[in-house]
């Protein structure tokens, strides 16, 4: 009986190059570092109130993160309402209007297609 030789399906390319996965995970981890000692100092603090006052935390990540997504979220408000600012009727108004005809139209597309 012959034996037949693996031949790679690609000639040129060399043998397999093992995981570098560890570089990532050294990446996540110290990004995710100071979110993490915020959380165990809020923890203790909260640990550390069974046993009288509550103690004052300082947590930074946490206060630089909420001031970027407050700030991120003011930003996107006024760029988003800048072009609807000469409109006779309210915005708000009339994006909630369009999206309960949308639901309306699919509820309605919906029923006649299951008959």
């Amino acid at each position: 009986m012959k034996k037949y030789h693996h031949r790679p399906m690609d000639h040129h390319s060399g043998p397999p190059q093992p995981a570098r996965g560890w570089r990532m995970l050294l990446l996540i981890g110290l990004v995710s570092l100071p979110l993490l000692l915020d959380g165990a100092k809020i923890s203790y603090a909260q640990w550390q109130t069974m046993f009288g006052p509550k103690p004052m935390v300082s947590t930074p990540t946490f206060d630089l993160m909420g001031e970027y997504f407050h700030r991120t979220t003011q930003d996107f408000l006024w760029m988003t309402r800048q072009p609807f600012r000469r409109v006779p009727w309210r915005v708000e108004w009339a994006v909630s209007g369009l999206a309960l005809s949308l639901i309306a139209g699919a509820l309605i597309l919906r029923h006649n297609r299951a008959r």
